[in-house]
């Protein structure tokens, strides 16, 4: 079957193709600047082929020990993840042959860009049989990477399967690094075989390498598609589409910088949690050592528990004892009758009497104190003692319940 192998610029739809015979001889010239209309006039009975952008096609090798092919399928998208800007269901992986050691051909190209494209060829009731990168119909040999410099564009072609379309000025700077980064691997070409009509070219590398090729590159790329496919198409496009179900991890890629965010602010809050509990219990510790320590200075050989009962006791007798001729109607009698001429300085508590020591300036302020306990009737006051001192008047003074001798 003939061939109809064309290429088509999808902005601006200009379309140059070339004929092949059953045996895969050129049958007429390059036809340059043509349309879909005339490329539908000569796509009768022929198996076409779009030798696709090569700007819209990245193709690589992938190192996956798997060797079903739709699990391979599925497993690519993810382990190519980070080498790709858009999502991986918006990407469309095409296989080639497996290699040595696991490596797998690759051809990744957008799903939105291919499938509108596809869709304008079949509005034009043309549909494209086979679909390759521009480059790898570029001629090729072992250990030798080719170019080709046209309408300023570079064509690259590194590999079997590998290669690259970019603008010229772009495309040779491109090819300077990748001949860097082959040096220092230890797998650089020996040459580079360059077709080019143009006499001038700016390579921005060292020429040592470099072959002109004696064949005529006025047909551009399509005039080298003979050399180039002779062997055949290295990596069809044209497979079944497996379709990415969206997963939890693609659901989550457009919120893993929040995500990132508000992870760090809770762990940067835990830890200072953490820190401020850490510092508490330490604090408390010493606290608690502090007060073991002033407690054995206090009560040296006296145990912390026997006081603590003994505390506890006193609380519930004194608690037992809260109602009449208690602790407590002491305290609400003296509350009653205190006034601010008065200052507490101590003030103990036993066998149902209230001790005080009373500051006053004046010794009737006492006697006015104690008048106003034994005016409701429920108390008793007397001054046992009063003494003169700088401040003033110091008196001592027991309350104990009526009634009590």
């Amino acid at each position: 079957m003939e061939q109809l192998i064309f290429t088509w610029d999808t902005r601006s739809n200009q379309v140059d193709w070339l004929i092949l015979d059953r045996n895969g001889n050129r049958s007429g010239a390059v036809i340059r600047a043509g349309t879909l209309e005339d490329l539908l006039v000569q796509a009768n009975g022929k198996q076409t082929l779009w030798l696709l952008p090569g700007e819209k096609v990245r193709t690589l090798t992938a190192a996956l020990p798997i060797r079903n092919r739709e699990k391979l399928l599925r497993a690519l998208p993810y382990a190519l993840e980070e080498q790709f800007v858009a999502d991986p269901e918006r990407l469309f992986y095409a296989l080639g042959a497996a290699g040595k050691e696991g490596k797998t051909e690759v051809a990744v190209v957008d799903c939105d860009w291919l499938d509108a494209s596809l869709a304008q060829l079949q509005e034009h009731t043309l549909m494209a049989d086979l679909l390759t990168p521009d480059y790898l119909a570029l001629p090729w040999k072992e250990n030798t990477w080719s170019l080709l410099a046209e309408r300023g564009k570079l064509y690259v072609r590194t590999g079997k399967t590998l290669g690259f379309t970019l603008e010229a000025e772009v495309g040779w700077r491109v090819l300077r690094r990748q001949l860097d980064l082959a040096d220092a691997g230890n797998h650089a070409p020996s040459a580079l075989r360059l077709w080019s009509s143009e006499e001038k070219i700016d390579l921005h590398f060292d020429e040592a390498r470099l072959e002109r090729q004696p064949e005529p590159a006025a047909e551009g790329l399509l005039g080298l598609v003979p050399l180039g496919l002779s062997s055949g198409i290295p990596l069809n496009l044209r497979q079944e589409r497996l379709r990415l179900t969206r997963d939890w991890k693609s659901l989550s890629r457009p919120w893993r910088p929040a995500l990132g965010a508000a992870a760090m602010v809770v762990i940067l809050a835990l830890s200072g949690l953490m820190i401020n509990w850490i510092q508490l219990s330490h604090f408390s510790a010493l606290q608690h050592q502090a007060i073991l320590t002033r407690f054995h200075q206090l009560l040296p050989g006296q145990p912390l528990v026997a006081v603590r009962v003994q505390v506890a006791q006193r609380l519930r007798q004194l608690e037992s004892e809260g109602g009449r001729n208690g602790f407590l109607e002491l305290l609400v009698a003296l509350a009653s009758a205190h006034s601010d001429d008065l200052v507490i300085q101590s003030m103990t508590y036993q066998a149902k009497q209230l001790d005080l020591e009373v500051q006053a300036r004046r010794m009737s302020e006492f006697e006015r104190l104690r008048k106003r306990l034994e005016q409701g009737g429920t108390v008793r006051a007397r001054i046992r003692s009063a003494n003169q001192s700088k401040s003033g008047i110091v008196a001592r003074i027991s309350i104990t319940p009526e009634g009590t001798s």
